[in-house]
């Protein structure tokens, strides 16, 4: 629901260093409306870190054929996984509903494939945003997050699984593409 508020940044962090860098830029600028996803599990504490999110710019590690776009806490928890076992780019898109356009029209020129990975409903979410964008482009676009239903505390494996948020259901699904 924030990604669609007009004027707003909403960042996900992937790690601590991240978060600590996100909530240090969100309280001292003032030209936008700024929140941030709070990872739901515990994130590495290392790694690479902006000093200024106004301007969304993609983080990208090469591979080939496929991106992972893995948004915050699925960065890690699912997102360099995937990667490694398709041998894929991988893809901190830093936010939730800023899309670097640039980055997003190369990815689809070199890439056959692009799946967003997120913790949260799919619809209206990160990889819907994604998918519009890329849909007049020659690259298909696979979104994984979750099902808009009332899940009443299941276990959180059983969750993913039901929403094909597993390593190995994504890794069938890309090769199936």
């Amino acid at each position: 629901m924030i990604s669609n508020l007009p004027n707003w940044i909403y960042l996900a962090p992937t790690n601590l260093a991240e978060e600590k860098a996100m909530m240090k830029w969100a309280i001292k600028q003032r030209k936008h409306p700024a929140a941030i996803k709070m990872p739901t599990k515990a994130v590495p504490e290392n790694g690479d870190a902006q000093a200024d999110y106004s301007k969304i710019k993609y983080q990208i590690k090469p591979g080939k054929d496929v991106a992972v776009l893995a948004l915050g806490d699925m960065y890690a928890m699912l997102g360099e996984k995937v990667a490694h076992e398709l041998g894929a780019t991988l893809v901190n898109p830093v936010s939730a509903n800023i899309l670097d356009k640039d980055a997003l029209d190369k990815l689809a020129k070199e890439n056959k494939v692009i799946i967003t990975i997120e913790d949260n409903v799919l619809d209206g979410g990160f990889g819907e945003k994604v998918a519009s964008y890329l849909g007049d482009q020659d690259v298909k676009v696979l979104n994984y997050g979750q099902k808009r239903v009332y899940t009443d505390r299941p276990p959180l494996k059983d969750i993913l699984k039901d929403n094909r948020l597993t390593v190995e259901q994504i890794v069938e699904d890309v090769k199936n593409a």
